[in-house]
């Protein structure tokens, strides 16, 4: 894909894949929204890559009402949504027997529920039924890593590729890379 002109949500952003993607976009000549909890690391990310192609969207993944302002705010800024990065995530590292339902909990909340969405709200907008949204169709990636002995991130290096009705989602394993743990 030639990033050029497009306009790009990455979840995630202030860390790790995200931010790389996010520097990958702009120097690209995408458009970047940027989301995430974190947003001192968003705003310093701003600094970093320049104001005119770059908004920043305080986002909490889990919350559908959050995700669905920064589909919005995403149009009402750049005028279309192209593509979604649904990079947000989090590991846990823990026996089962172990395992705090609560911490497993977010975990699908974040990482399951996140996804779903921002699909949900994504879909819309990129497929053009909103008025104000100038894109006809979109892609939706998703970046799903696991946690490897807190240090980073490793995957199996798999990928698949969804087409229906105009609307296509990838899903990427990055084989191995550093991320900071929150």
């Amino acid at each position: 894909m030639d990033p050029r002109g497009k306009t790009v949500i990455v979840t995630g952003a202030s860390a790790g894949i995200g931010k790389a993607l996010a520097r990958a976009f702009v120097a690209g000549g995408a458009n970047i929204v940027l989301a995430s909890r974190n947003v001192q690391a968003l705003n310093s990310l701003v600094n970093e890559l320049g104001q005119e192609q770059t908004l920043v969207v305080p986002t909490d993944v889990t919350q559908r009402v959050q995700i669905d302002r920064l589909v919005d705010r995403t149009v009402e800024r750049f005028g279309r949504l192209d593509v979604l990065v649904n990079n947000a995530g989090v590991g846990l590292m823990s026996s089962v027997a172990d395992l705090d339902p609560d911490e497993f909990q977010q975990l699908f909340q974040v990482n399951l529920m996140g996804p779903l969405h921002g699909m949900q709200a994504a879909r819309p907008v990129s497929r053009g039924r909103l008025p104000r949204a100038e894109a006809r169709s979109g892609d939706s990636v998703r970046l799903r890593a696991r946690a490897t002995g807190g240090r980073g991130h490793q995957g199996s290096g798999r990928s698949s590729l969804y087409h229906r009705d105009g609307f296509r989602s990838q899903c990427s394993r990055p084989s191995s890379c550093t991320s900071a743990q929150l």
